[in-house]
């Protein structure tokens, strides 16, 4: 039912904004589609029950009309490319999950379909990759985040039109599409200062930071050197999450630096290790999330537009093969997508002395 106009029937769009998810994403969860985690399909259905969501019979048959007499020509396969050992392993956490959905439908609407390859092999496995394209008229490439940061990737790129997502390929420089990594940890760490907090601590692996391109760290500097009340910390930044991103060593950072409040990002599972250490949030100390925060576990902070930048992608390569623009840019171009603020309840406020 709709709160605000209980005559007016819960839409397809309802449910997605109340969910924080692009429309398409609701409708493959609606339809218990398995191109999305199992986690966030249940949640979205529950939200679409709590809402009274009820697909309109006549609008679903005009649809499937619709689909059938006017759909869209094949244009072209567009190639996924990662290092990662299968496939499709790239999309086997959230964010690549929610990325390929973006990539996904936005292909379709424009005529394409997506096919992922992987290019762990190396060298060798590139030129393998390179008869393959070839054999099937492939000229449009995604490069989908790999293993870990600093990658290069070994194509004859003269023959293709290529954009990156995120960070983690160093060579080629291509254009890519990422999320605004600097501007939401601004906005996290503006957030805290603005409840009180001066002592704010970063909590992150190594390699994510890498990963970004260190631009958590960039944002983190810009605020703490425009606020003078704010003092800079020491990242916790370990380089291995099992052995060393534990509540103990959590807790010993934390005391050292006297910290009231931790940003942290994607694999940093603090509002489980800091009860671990000893710690209660918001009381002792605020967490705030700057890439992932989980609305489903009340975590305040950002969560990446991963859909959005998968479309993103996608409607800027199709761009790019229209135009012939093949090779590495001389100028690469960056695209920058802000994320979703999320008020939880891991924040609270620093009374003044």
């Amino acid at each position: 039912m709709n709160e605000e106009n209980p005559l007016r029937r819960v839409t397809l769009k309802d449910v997605a904004s109340k969910a924080g998810v692009h429309y398409s994403t609701a409708s493959l969860a609606l339809s218990d589609s398995p191109k999305l985690p199992v986690p966030t399909r249940k949640r979205i259905q529950a939200i679409a029950e709590n809402m009274g969501y009820q697909p309109d019979a006549a609008l679903s048959a005009l649809n499937a009309y619709r689909a059938v007499k006017q759909s869209v020509r094949f244009q072209a396969t567009l190639a996924v490319v990662s290092n990662h050992p299968k496939p499709d392993a790239w999309r086997a956490y959230f964010t690549g999950a929610e990325s390929y959905a973006g990539m996904f439908h936005q292909a379709q609407r424009l005529g394409y379909q997506i096919e992922e390859f992987s290019a762990a092999g190396g060298r060798a496995e590139c030129q393998r990759l390179e008869k393959v394209f070839r054999a099937r008229n492939i000229t449009g490439i995604i490069v989908a985040p790999m293993v870990a940061a600093h990658t290069s990737l070994h194509l004859d790129w003269a023959k293709y039109s290529a954009i990156a997502l995120g960070f983690s390929l160093d060579s080629p420089l291509l254009h890519r599409v990422a999320s605004s990594h600097l501007r939401n940890t601004e906005r996290c760490m503006l957030h805290l200062a603005e409840r009180g907090y001066t002592r704010i601590g970063f909590a992150m692996l190594q390699d994510i930071h890498e990963r970004v391109g260190r631009l958590f760290g960039a944002g983190y500097d810009i605020v703490t050197r425009r606020f003078p009340d704010l003092e800079g910390i020491p990242f916790f930044m370990p380089d291995d999450y099992e052995s060393q991103f534990t509540s103990q060593a959590l807790r010993k950072w934390i005391r050292k630096h006297r910290i009231q409040a931790v940003l942290t990002s994607h694999n940093g599972d603090l509002l489980r290790l800091l009860p671990e250490a000893g710690l209660r949030i918001p009381q002792d100390i605020a967490v705030v999330n700057v890439a992932a925060a989980d609305e489903q576990r009340g975590e305040t902070g950002v969560r990446e537009n991963n859909e959005i930048i998968g479309s993103t992608a996608v409607k800027l390569l199709v761009s790019m093969l229209q135009h012939d623009d093949r090779g590495v840019p001389v100028v690469p171009h960056q695209t920058t997508i802000d994320g979703r603020w999320i008020d939880g309840d891991t924040v609270g406020r620093i009374k003044k002395q």
